[in-house]
């Protein structure tokens, strides 16, 4: 039996503190992980886990799919095809990326390159960025990876010797782009009955429950509970992660609201105390920065729709009471904004 005090475990956490887009992600990402531990290699011919476990690991696996049944966008819309080019720009950009982190990491010639690479890597592996797994898994395995990537001095340094600084920040933009568009699918798939919905979120969480306090007391009382132990702390990063990301748009994020009878109605994310200016760098290809005469030899900046709508009727800028918003406007969450004839 392994010694308990040195068994992590896989910790309690209150499923409805994630909005819609994170708990889906949450649940894609952490059906990854479980599907990869159940197979000793990709043919799935040699399981890994107890009988009981797997038992439990192929039903919560069964209800995060028809989870995501339900919530599978419209292939059709804009929205969902644009997020599909730019899954495919992460992937070519990401895949260069890794050659040559991996290649410099091979190569004994250039010692302080390898050493610098194998930085990389390491952080790499340990997140377990792969292009070829579900766009979900992929955003938050990133996400996972960029986080500690741009904070660590020492990756930083790292990033600089291989000359992947501008890619990286690169692949960052790509990434937080596709963190939106999922979250702008998640809205259009609102008006889908609720109570389905809902109860599938429940089913969800609950075999996850299941699964996860079986994979506790398995870990507790293995003998070689090493197995168990890996896909714990995996999971727990997961939820780490999801955890923070979710307190951090309940603290500093709000949502703006504009109207508009040709273009339809919008919701947007920001941050408390943005101007107009940060909103249009937040969502380029819904806004852009219009600067036009102010009628006393000066100019002024309005906030314009990049909305292909928009522009054929001759472009619409974001007023308050018919009055233009100008780019160092405070976002005011109380207040409806609408797009309007320039």
């Amino acid at each position: 039996m392994s010694n308990t005090t040195n068994v992590p475990q896989v910790p309690l956490f209150d499923f409805n503190l994630l909005q819609v887009d994170l708990h889906l992600g949450f649940s894609d990402a952490n059906a990854y992980r479980v599907n990869a531990a159940r197979w000793a290699d990709e043919t799935h011919t040699t399981k890994l886990l107890p009988e009981k476990l797997d038992e439990l690991a192929a039903a919560y696996l069964q209800k995060v799919n028809a989870e995501d049944n339900l919530y599978k966008p419209d292939n059709a819309s804009d929205v969902a095809q644009l997020r599909k080019e730019k899954d495919h720009e992460r992937d070519v950009l990401f895949r260069n990326i890794r050659r040559v982190v991996f290649s410099a990491a091979d190569t004994t010639i250039f010692p302080t390159k390898q050493e610098k690479a194998l930085l990389i890597k390491h952080v790499i592996q340990h997140y377990d960025v792969n292009p070829d797994v579900s766009l979900d898994a992929q955003t938050i395995a990133t996400d996972q990876w960029l986080q500690e990537q741009l904070e660590n001095y020492q990756l930083i340094l790292a990033a600089r010797e291989l000359d992947l600084t501008e890619s990286i920040a690169q692949l960052k933009t790509i990434n937080d782009e596709i963190k939106q568009l999922t979250r702008d699918l998640s809205d259009e798939n609102q008006s889908k009955v609720p109570s389905a919905l809902q109860q599938a979120r429940k089913e969800t969480d609950q075999a996850f429950r299941q699964f996860a306090t079986m994979l506790n007391a398995y870990a507790l009382t293995a003998d070689e509970p090493y197995q168990f132990i890996e896909l714990i702390r995996g999971i727990t990063a997961n939820i780490e992660h999801y955890r923070t990301d979710a307190e951090q748009r309940r603290e500093v994020n709000r949502r703006i609201s504009v109207k508009s009878e040709l273009v339809g109605n919008h919701l947007y994310d920001y941050s408390a105390g943005w101007t107009w200016a940060q909103l249009v760098q937040q969502y380029p290809k819904a806004f852009f920065l219009q600067v036009v005469p102010d009628g006393q030899g000066g100019t002024v900046t309005h906030i314009a729709s990049a909305d292909k709508k928009a522009l054929k009727a001759g472009g619409l800028i974001v007023c308050l009471e018919s009055q233009p918003v100008l780019a160092d406007d405070v976002l005011d969450v109380n207040k409806t904004y609408y797009l309007e004839a320039q």
